[in-house]
């Protein structure tokens, strides 16, 4: 499972990669925001068959330091708190990277997950709070890429 995630987090950061050609990958079809009656903790906890969970939020503002606004994330929950996300990053010259992390921490059940080790919380609608203040941060998508909005 650790290797199938690690494969798809590849694909992922492909996804999100600086290119000028905009990549963007459809979701899974239970995701909720195209199938409504799913919930998100239920789509995050497997319950519709699917072994991958993915998603994409779109930044709406700079989070850290590293979260940049207008930024895809492609987001992957393995279960039992573990999340990887794939996207862009400034560096400290002030060029823009590409990076995949792993963290531990935020259940979906919660509404609760983690983003390069930032906690936010989210709601049915997709909307993306940074748990430090609580504001509005991102939304979620069930596609992927850089363009994961569209």
């Amino acid at each position: 499972m650790i290797l199938k995630n690690a494969m798809f987090a590849g694909l992922a950061l492909m996804a999100v990669s600086s290119d000028a050609v905009a990549k963007v990958y459809p979701g899974r079809q239970s995701c909720p925001l195209q199938s409504p009656q799913n919930s998100w903790p239920d789509y995050l906890s497997g319950k519709f068959g699917d072994r991958t969970r993915y998603f994409s939020v779109r930044m709406t503002r700079n989070v850290g330091g590293y979260l940049v606004k207008n930024y895809c994330y492609t987001v992957i929950y393995a279960g039992n708190g573990v999340w990887t996300a794939s996207g862009h990053f400034i560096n400290g010259q002030g060029r823009n990277e590409a990076a995949n992390h792993n963290t531990k921490g935020g259940l979906p059940e919660n509404y609760q997950m983690q983003i390069w080790h930032y906690a936010f919380t989210f709601n049915e609608a997709g909307e993306v709070y940074f748990a430090g203040d609580n504001k509005l941060a991102g939304q979620m998508y069930c596609r992927i890429g850089s363009e994961c909005w569209k």
